[in-house]
């Protein structure tokens, strides 16, 4: 509330409004009550008027700095959005595929290369393991030979040598030429 005095004339221009809008006489202290009550609403008003100003202005600038899109259906906006975002999305999926094939072609290398460093004769047994054949006998694997005593036309990792005196079984895994 202000702190303004409210004069005599102020109070009779408040009771004539008020006569004549609803045609009933006021006394003084009706008067005075409603004089103040019009002079808390004209300070509210303005107030009022202010926030509205300060809201539209906010509003006319959030409309000048977002783009509408309007689309004729829902499919057209999806492929917009789809169009917009899929070179990101394509870019960030081969990063990662790249990412994975490095790891993991990295993470092989370096357990094989392990391996071989660990066991010196690695090398010697390439032929087995490329040409060997498994089979699988209830709980146990193993390696499958034929036997070739007479040493003709041997096929390195599957033909093997039985020798009887010491009572082993030699396997070929390399020729020298």
């Amino acid at each position: 509330m202000s702190k303004k005095t409210v004069s005599n004339e102020q109070l009779i221009r408040v009771k004539a409004k008020y006569e004549a809008k609803f045609g009933i006489s006021l006394d003084m202290w009706s008067a005075m009550n409603l004089a103040m009550i019009d002079e808390s609403f004209e300070s509210l008003e303005s107030k009022v008027e202010e926030a509205n100003r300060t809201i539209k202005g906010a509003s006319d600038k959030i409309k000048a700095e977002v783009k509408q899109y309007h689309f004729k259906n829902d499919s057209q906006a999806f492929y917009h959005g789809l169009g917009k975002f899929i070179p990101i999305s394509l870019a960030i999926m081969v990063f990662s595929f790249v990412v994975y094939i490095i790891y993991t072609t990295t993470f092989g290398y370096d357990d094989r290369k392990a391996f071989m460093d660990k066991y010196d004769k690695a090398l010697s047994y390439r032929t087995l393991i490329e040409k060997g054949e498994l089979i699988q006998n209830g709980n146990t694997q193993y390696l499958v030979l034929r036997n070739n005593a007479k040493q003709r036309n041997v096929n390195l990792g599957k033909d093997g040598v039985y020798i009887r005196r010491n009572n082993t079984i030699y396997i070929p895994l390399k020729v020298k030429k």
